[in-house]
């Protein structure tokens, strides 16, 4: 056994435990192996290789051979893409082109004519016979209220229109149709519509027979709001009037039925 570390020189002292488990460890090299240990004083290692003290006739266990794995399925190898077949017809009925960019002209003249539709501004329908009330009614949904305006020449084209698109605040005056109010085929159709379209629309008259602001009875019509012939000079405050009560009233409604996936 070695007494002096080769590194430092010094003496190995060792507890007579551990030289007796180093013996041992000793003992059982064989001439082709060597073990380890730290000086107690350098800390560097010491390596002890088998000799003399070692049993030459005790060969280091092999390993054994680890089973050769059997063959797993080989795989099919992946057929390389075939040439494309210029040959091949091209479809019969081929997709169709992408739709050409919109026109915008109307943008760099700054003016737009007038039965175009800007779909995401809102939409009111002036149905009034021609005069100062339809002038003033028209600025100030246009100015104040912010919409862009559709004025129809007759019953059948806003009728036609209602099909397709929703409008958001009508202002309808019996004489534009020129029959009774309890006769126009306007306002029966306004009446009759599925309240899944007809709240979301402020439907407003105006006629020489209302009492303005009377929500009793708008309520009696099926409108939003009435307003009499002579108060249409002040229709700027009126509407905004109604538009607000109309808010308040149905705001909160419409939020609850949103919420739970209902129109």
């Amino acid at each position: 056994m070695i007494s002096k570390c080769p590194h430092c020189k010094k003496d190995i002292k060792l507890s007579d435990a551990h030289k007796t488990k180093l013996k041992a460890a000793y003992s059982k090299l064989t001439p082709d192996k060597s073990i380890k240990f730290k000086c107690p004083v350098c800390k560097k290692n010491i390596e002890l290789k088998g000799g003399k003290g070692a049993d030459p006739a005790k060969k280091a266990p092999t390993k054994e051979a680890a089973p050769t794995p059997k063959k797993q399925a080989e795989k099919p190898k992946a057929e390389k893409p075939k040439a494309k077949d210029e040959s091949v017809p091209k479809p019969v009925n081929p997709p169709p082109d992408p739709p050409k960019a919109p026109d915008i002209t109307w943008l760099e003249s700054g003016s737009m004519d007038e039965k175009s539709v800007i779909e995401d501004v809102p939409t009111a329908v002036i149905m009034m016979p021609e005069g100062k009330a339809k002038e003033i009614v028209s600025k100030v949904m246009a100015e104040d209220m912010n919409y862009q305006l559709f004025k129809p020449k007759d019953v059948t084209e806003i009728l036609d229109s209602m099909r397709f698109k929703d409008f958001e605040a009508m202002v309808f005056h019996p004489d534009f149709e020129g029959k009774p109010l309890n006769e126009s085929e306007l306002h029966n159709h306004i009446r009759n519509l599925p309240m899944s379209k007809r709240r979301y629309m402020h439907y407003t008259l105006i006629g020489p027979d209302f009492n303005t602001l009377y929500d009793l009875e708008a309520l009696a019509c099926s409108a939003n709001l009435v307003i009499n012939d002579k108060n249409v000079g002040r229709f700027s405050i009126i509407i905004k009037k109604g538009m607000a009560d109309y808010k308040e009233l149905f705001d909160p409604f419409i939020k609850f039925l949103k919420a739970h996936g209902k129109r």
